[in-house]
């Protein structure tokens, strides 16, 4: 992710505004930790929710809430396919890496929830198989980047994060 600092006139030579907007960005995103999920559609993807209304996939992702006691009132900080486009990249605070990973076992259910019936093939590769997780690292840019390969799939695989 990179860090946007806006240059207008005096402000980007003021060292002490860099310095404030430096902490405000990592207030906001904290230290990141992250997993793969595998077996979803492209994030672009429209699906229609319960309530009628069309959004993106990535929306629907971004927007589910937090479990009582994860710091950010949402479950995931950003949500974004790898550079390959093969599976999506679930970021979220590394404090809460014990509650997120306890939610993996009921995100599935949790999509499958929100969407209208008969919605599942705008969401999953493949319906009766759902969705899979899996693991990222950190490359020696402090980026994550998950494996070039995705692991066979496996569900509720145990996640391990490897810092470069």
């Amino acid at each position: 992710m990179m860090l946007f600092i806006p240059f207008t006139k005096s402000t980007h030579y003021d060292p002490s505004y860099q310095q404030k907007i430096l902490f405000n960005h990592n207030q906001f995103n904290g230290e990141g930790a992250a997993f793969i999920i595998g077996g979803l559609k492209d994030l672009q993807t429209t699906v229609t929710v319960r309530n009628g209304k069309a959004i993106s996939l990535h929306m629907l992702l971004k927007g589910l809430p937090a479990s009582q006691g994860i710091s950010c009132p949402f479950l995931f900080q950003h949500i974004e396919p790898n550079s390959s486009g093969m599976v999506t990249m679930a970021i979220y605070q590394k404090i809460d890496h014990d509650l997120i990973i306890a939610r993996q076992s009921t995100l599935e259910k949790e999509i499958r929830h929100v969407i209208k019936d008969d919605k599942e093939k705008n969401i999953f590769s493949n319906p009766d198989e759902g969705i899979w997780f899996g693991s990222v690292f950190k490359n020696k840019m402090a980026e994550f980047a998950a494996p070039r390969s995705p692991r066979e799939k496996t569900k509720n695989m145990p996640i391990t994060l490897h810092h470069s």
